[in-house]
């Protein structure tokens, strides 16, 4: 994990191989996924059905080709929720990282 500091808040900027800009507040939800067609519609439709809202979205791609997806959300995703993304079709891992 990587940081730093943008007018005066600070920022991480990377975290493994994957470059992102977050704040240090609430907490971002981290798949890692296969890079296949449907599955960003998926984890979108599923996040949805759950009632939650996608505040922000990344995408990138490491040397192994994985696509990763996070966004930014105020409160944290119960285990069970976690646990059913990380059943869907070419979702590798889903973990939540509390700042």
């Amino acid at each position: 994990m990587a940081g730093t500091v943008f007018g005066g808040a600070p920022r991480i900027v990377q975290i493994d191989a994957f470059p992102i800009v977050a704040e240090l507040s609430g907490g971002i939800l981290m798949l890692r996924n296969q890079d296949v067609p449907g599955v960003i519609g998926r984890i979108g439709t599923f996040l949805g059905e759950k009632g939650i809202n996608i505040a922000g979205l990344r995408l990138g791609r490491t040397e192994v080709a994985d696509r990763h997806f996070a966004h930014q959300r105020g409160q944290r995703h119960p285990e069970n929720v976690l646990a059913q993304l990380r059943k869907l079709p070419n979702i590798m891992d889903a973990q939540y990282l509390v700042f």
